[in-house]
């Protein structure tokens, strides 16, 4: 995917509402919301998000709401772009498994202000193109 105003805004788009936008220029921890009255050229060219890093800070609550829709005992979680390392165990099995997020699970984590790879875009891609900054 190209680095484009476009393709910029619809990712904006997918953090609808959550004050995590910040002027290029001035990232001293000020933030706005992303929405429809922010959306112009000139805000979108000169912005970008101030995201979590998954890794870093998934809390147990945010554990709680993945394991929910998971089969057998979870007792870990690793995230890795659309993909989970879950540590499970079961009476059939017990280890590491690697599974798919599905979009209500990729969706709550982005509800929560994390950074998750989009389209084919990886997340250091996504800071490459300045789209993004991670914040731990």
């Amino acid at each position: 995917m190209e680095n484009t105003l476009e393709n910029k805004a619809k990712f904006f788009s997918l953090y609808y509402g959550q004050n995590i936008r910040s002027w290029n220029e001035d990232d001293q921890g000020r933030v706005a919301k992303v929405g429809p009255t922010y959306m112009t050229k000139r805000i979108i060219s000169e912005c970008h998000l101030k995201l979590d890093n998954p890794e870093f800070g998934i809390t147990a609550e945010d554990k709680k709401f993945l394991e929910k829709s998971m089969i057998g005992f979870v007792f870990g979680i690793e995230l890795v772009g659309h993909f989970a390392y879950l540590e499970v165990k079961s009476s059939l099995w017990k280890g590491k498994k690697l599974v798919s997020l599905n979009a209500v699970q990729l969706d709550y984590l982005r509800s929560k202000g994390f950074a998750l790879p989009w389209m084919e875009l990886s997340v250091e891609k996504l800071i490459e193109y300045g789209w993004i900054k991670l914040y731990y």
